[in-house]
């Protein structure tokens, strides 16, 4: 089987790493490594570990005093995927309410990643993309764009960075 959706196996571990067996030579020498019996790993969403027997071919046998079964430790970890959200418009913060202003290009393209999860159920008004005045903003200048996400969802990239500025008195 699978991990749940929106997960994948990230690192299988054994112990012991290492077993001896004894049995046919011609057997013996052709073996690289050793499989357990399958393991179902079918929705799983978190790390697995189970006590499974390695899967002897018939004649090959597990050596005297070494352990008869292995635990396996299966990793899971979700998905991580990046979305681009287009055209966001970017919107003034802090602007005196005396004074307006033009941004240019109003909007910007996000790039984002996160969870498969929560990339899935974000939308576009989730973000918030804006430019910050201060008091010492002059009629005109090039400032880079600030972004708001939710938890969970990083910025990758804002395009363009930063946008022109022309206030208005």
């Amino acid at each position: 089987g699978k991990p749940a959706p929106g997960y994948y196996i990230s690192e299988i571990l054994s112990n012991p790493d290492e077993i001896k067996i004894f049995g046919n030579y011609s057997k013996i020498s052709n073996i690289e490594f050793l499989e357990t019996i399958p393991i179902d790993v079918s929705g799983i969403t978190k790390t697995l570990s189970v006590k499974v027997p390695p899967a002897l071919e018939e004649g090959l046998n597990i050596a005297e005093g070494e352990i008869e079964l292995i635990e396996v430790t299966i990793q899971v970890k979700e998905v991580i995927i990046q979305k681009i959200l287009k055209n966001i418009s970017v919107v003034p913060q802090n602007l005196s309410p005396f004074v307006s202003c033009e941004i240019k290009p109003e909007v910007v393209d996000i790039t984002v990643e996160g969870k498969n999860i929560l990339i899935d159920k974000l939308e576009e008004e989730n973000i918030k993309a804006f430019v910050k005045f201060s008091d010492n903003f002059r009629v005109e200048q090039k400032v880079k764009v600030q972004v708001d996400l939710p938890e969970g969802i990083s910025l990758i990239e804002v395009e363009p960075e930063e946008v022109t500025v022309l206030i208005n008195k």
